[in-house]
């Protein structure tokens, strides 16, 4: 295990809520995948409907916020680029950031 011993972030990255919490809002963002591809006619997230834009923040958002809780709990920087599952949402979540939120700065 990579992660400390006591602290705030590694308490909330071990806790069964904060993973049921994430497993849950994935499930949302796989439903509202589902919902945007269908109803969603805009090429460029500023250009759609508000509903969203609200959305896809949150989303980007709330993934943001799980991976940098999950970072901070680590023992040592080194010990995230040893964890599989952390460098795949790593790059899940700077995909994320840069379709929501630098994409929409670039427009």
């Amino acid at each position: 295990n990579f992660y400390k011993g006591s602290g705030f972030w590694q308490k909330l990255a071990r806790s069964q809520w904060f993973e049921q919490l994430t497993l849950v809002v994935i499930g949302l963002n796989a439903i509202w995948i589902g919902i945007d591809t269908d109803y969603n006619d805009s090429q460029l997230l500023m250009g759609a409907h508000p509903i969203f834009i609200v959305m896809e923040n949150f989303f980007c958002l709330f993934f943001t916020i799980e991976w940098f809780a999950r970072f901070m709990a680590f023992k040592k920087t080194a010990h995230a680029f040893r964890d599989a599952w952390f460098m795949f949402d790593s790059v899940l979540v700077a995909i994320t950031i840069a379709e929501t939120w630098l994409l929409t700065l670039a427009a």
